[in-house]
């Protein structure tokens, strides 16, 4: 790996980084971090960077070098940037065409760095299996729609991470259109952009609903109210709709009818695992109770901590409600259908929850709905201590 952090660089001296003599054998993996961008200088003495060298090549032999992984963060992408960085670019993307993960945080980029990446990208025969831009500003917020549609042209992306990249309204379709184009996409993460219900919907409807790979859907911090969350709810009942696994929607302004929502149609997922709530829930846990009776897929419901302690230390029936989700879900990780099938002997039951190391409330819990385990305890001795079978 070789990182590049903390001073101003020229395309000149980029040139000659590159050049230096690096074992040019073991190079995967570029990382500039904190590097101001500049004009040309006539003399390489007044160059100030410092860098780290591990295994990195000359530009010469970047082929041979076969880049796996770009990293660029807190730099500014200008003009220069572009003159520096072309090269590195168009031999990892295109020549060699071993480039599988690009990374762009905290950046700035200019009008040219985005048509730069464009370019590149509309050339397809690419690589790239995955995409994250984090906080990236762009300097004009329309050519976002050129990005997201050069990126159609792969044909392998598994993973894409467009946070707080200013999304909004006018993004909805190209981003759909990218979606629908990749029957790969396992991930997408568009937490912190300006998405609302509508827009949501828009996407839902568009490209994520009928993606039979999607898995995970980041959508933390996103507006998209009770009408997003209805939507979600809608979707995830019906599994022929979707297959994903895992949803955030942290921090959503998800109001009475959106929770309602949700909570009532936990009952009917088929294929979540994962939800990540945020704070509001906590006053939904008795309907998210209920529904957890009938679901026997979901395994980990993620709520922040505080709004657990302050329900908990004055709501002793809301700490009761979140006590029976927990038990529920503590059911299905465990394998939920032991429960209900009556031919699995209760001695199974003891080895699963053995193995799961069961806290004393789901246990008790466990043996009050099913008393004949209770006989199994006492046969095992121990002083009625819970082992396995």
């Amino acid at each position: 790996m070789t990182v590049w952090r903390n001073g101003r660089v020229t395309a000149q001296s980029f040139d000659w980084f590159l050049e230096s003599d690096l074992d040019i054998d073991t190079a995967k993996t570029l990382h500039i971090h904190n590097v101001s961008f500049c004009r040309n200088e006539p003399c390489r003495d007044k160059i100030d960077v410092k860098f780290e060298k591990v295994g990195m090549t000359t530009k010469r032999s970047l082929r041979r070098a076969k880049l796996v992984e770009l990293s660029i963060d807190l730099c500014r992408l200008n003009e220069n940037a572009c003159s520096a960085v072309r090269d590195v670019f168009i031999d990892a993307i295109h020549t060699s065409k071993t480039l599988t993960k690009l990374t762009i945080a905290t950046s700035t980029m200019s009008t040219a760095f985005v048509d730069l990446l464009v370019d590149l990208f509309n050339e397809g025969n690419c690589s790239l299996v995955k995409l994250s831009l984090h906080n990236v500003q762009l300097e004009r917020t329309s050519q976002m729609k050129d990005l997201l549609a050069s990126l159609k042209k792969f044909s392998n992306l598994h993973s894409i991470c467009l946070e707080k990249c200013g999304l909004e309204t006018e993004h909805v379709l190209p981003l759909a259109a990218l979606i629908r184009s990749q029957q790969n996409l396992t991930l997408l993460d568009i937490s912190k952009n300006d998405f609302d219900g509508l827009d949501l919907r828009g996407l839902l409807d568009g490209g994520i609903a009928g993606h039979q790979g999607l898995r995970t859907l980041v959508l933390a911090e996103n507006p998209i109210g009770d009408e997003g969350a209805i939507a979600l709810s809608l979707l995830l009942s019906s599994v022929s709709r979707t297959k994903l696994e895992s949803l955030s929607i942290l921090d959503c302004e998800i109001c009475d009818d959106g929770c309602r929502a949700m909570a009532k149609g936990l009952a009917k997922f088929e294929t979540l695992r994962e939800l990540i709530l945020g704070e509001e829930w906590g006053e939904y846990l008795n309907i998210m109770a209920e529904s957890m009776r009938q679901n026997m897929v979901v395994m980990n419901i993620w709520m922040p901590r505080p709004v657990l302690m302050e329900h908990g230390n004055g709501d002793a029936l809301t700490e009761k409600w979140w006590r029976v989700v927990q038990y529920y879900l503590h059911l299905n990780r465990a394998s939920r259908q032991m429960l209900l099938n009556g031919r699995i002997t209760s001695s199974r039951w003891l080895h699963t929850f053995a193995k799961e190391n069961s806290d004393v409330d789901v246990v008790f819990s466990l043996l009050r709905d099913r008393p004949e385990l209770i006989d199994r305890v006492e046969k095992n001795g121990n002083n009625g201590t819970l082992v396995c079978g």
